[in-house]
This record gives structure tokens, sequence and C-alpha cells, in this order.
């Protein structure tokens, strides 16, 4: 039996339907992203830590879920957009 045959059971959260990285540059500690959205956490990982190798002014980097669609993907060594499904 799973938890969620069980009455009253909290419901499990949805899974994010994409990644964003964020980024701080400055001295207020905001984290700023762009719209840039990753199937997975790792391409997401892979990409901010390109972005803040080649940035000199980031000062953290962080991966966050998104409700947004998914609309690139890491390729190694840079972002490919990713075709719209209808």
């Amino acid at each position: 039996m799973t938890d969620t045959q069980f009455p009253g059971a909290p419901e499990k959260p949805a899974a994010p339907r994409s990644w964003k990285a964020e980024v701080v540059t400055g001295s207020d500690g905001v984290y700023n992203g762009n719209a840039v959205r990753f199937a997975t956490a790792k391409e997401a990982e892979e990409y901010v830590a390109d972005l803040a190798f080649r940035w000199i002014l980031v000062r953290g980097t962080r991966v966050v879920p998104s409700d947004d669609p998914v609309n690139y993907r890491w390729n190694g060594s840079d972002i490919e957009p990713v075709e719209k499904e209808d």
C-alpha cells in the first residue's frame, strides 16, 4: 500500500517541470536568473558552473525548481534551444 491510499495522508509535492540557474553578483546577496530552463537539475548545475567560470563577479550560485516549461538543454559546453511540443 502506498501512502496516497491512506485517508488524510499528505499529498506528495509535484515534481518541478524544470530547473533554473541563479547567480549572486552583488553584495546584496540577491539571486538573479534568466529565462533558461532545463529538464534536469544536473543540466542547470553544469550550466551555472560554466557561467560562473566565465563571469568574474559571481559571488554565489544555486539551482532551483521551476514551474516553467523546459526550453533549453545543456550539451556539455553550451545551451541549445528545445523545440516546443504541440
